[in-house]
């Protein structure tokens, strides 16, 4: 049964709530808001005991939220269900977790929420350098070989949803071997590997036929830190300037211009 509220969305219901009720009692004791409104008649009538009944009831309220923050501090686990979905959940942890790690666990499960059709995408994109829970960190490194294989590609300007990236049996077995102890460990083998590449290329050639961009602009709205690579030719051209007849010019290519002829560009701009 679907859940209405995830148990970190309700935690922080929660500890609003009590944040709430903070900013009330603090503005009973400035005078703000009249104390009849929280305390009814249990303030005596020259307000002699109404500093001991907020001491008591602040206390009281920064102990429930401490726990309350305590109770939904949550780390994302990968869950690989016995039909071969991967279900992302939230688990409970004493572990210290960065600020960093929370906001990419949180954007992580948004995607999953939101596309689920291409979470996995972004998942690939996501910074290896930030910390993520084993089983998580696991299939964002099988899903960065993928990013990594597809950026690699030449003329994937031109290609866009028709280039073909096939995996490598290395990269395969390799992950094969890597698997880390985590729910669902058992059901991961190599048609399951193959069925998230092939989701992976899916996704992309899904995604890229409906931008309006280039890949480059595809790619740089998940990731700035990662380039395109295109291919590099080489010419034998004359030398005008120089005591031989012939010298060799590096060009680079990532596209096709509007006549459908390559369009060159010195090898110094693509570094």
């Amino acid at each position: 049964m679907k859940k209405l509220l995830s148990a970190k969305l309700a935690g922080r219901i929660l500890i609003g709530a009590f944040v709430l009720m903070l900013i009330m009692h603090v503005l009973v004791l400035t005078g703000v808001m009249p104390s009849n409104f929280i305390w009814g008649g249990q303030v005596a009538a020259d307000g002699s005991n109404l500093l001991q009944l907020e001491v008591v009831a602040i206390s009281l309220t920064l102990i429930f939220t401490g726990i309350a923050a305590g109770k939904m501090k949550q780390e994302l686990h990968m869950v690989v269900m016995p039909d071969g979905s991967l279900q992302p959940e939230w688990t409970d942890t004493k572990a210290y977790t960065t600020l960093s790690s929370e906001l990419m666990q949180t954007e992580i499960f948004r995607h999953f929420s939101a596309t689920p059709s291409s979470w996995l995408l972004f998942l690939g994109f996501c910074d290896p350098r930030v910390s993520l829970s084993p089983s998580l960190s696991f299939f964002r490194r099988f899903s960065g070989r993928f990013i990594r294989k597809l950026t690699r590609t030449p003329d994937l300007e031109n290609l866009r949803e028709r280039a073909t990236i096939d995996i490598s049996p290395a990269v395969l077995s390799g992950s094969l071997e890597s698997v880390p102890m985590m729910s669902g460990a058992e059901y991961i083998n190599r048609d399951l590997l193959l069925g998230v590449w092939a989701n992976l290329s899916s996704a992309f050639s899904s995604l890229i036929q409906n931008h309006v961009g280039s890949v480059k602009s595809f790619v740089r709205s998940f990731s700035p830190d990662i380039h395109l690579v295109g291919r590099v030719f080489f010419h034998l051209v004359e030398n005008k300037h120089g005591r031989l007849p012939f010298a060799f010019l590096a060009t680079y290519s990532t596209r096709v211009g509007g006549k459908g002829r390559s369009k060159h560009l010195p090898l110094k701009h693509a570094l």
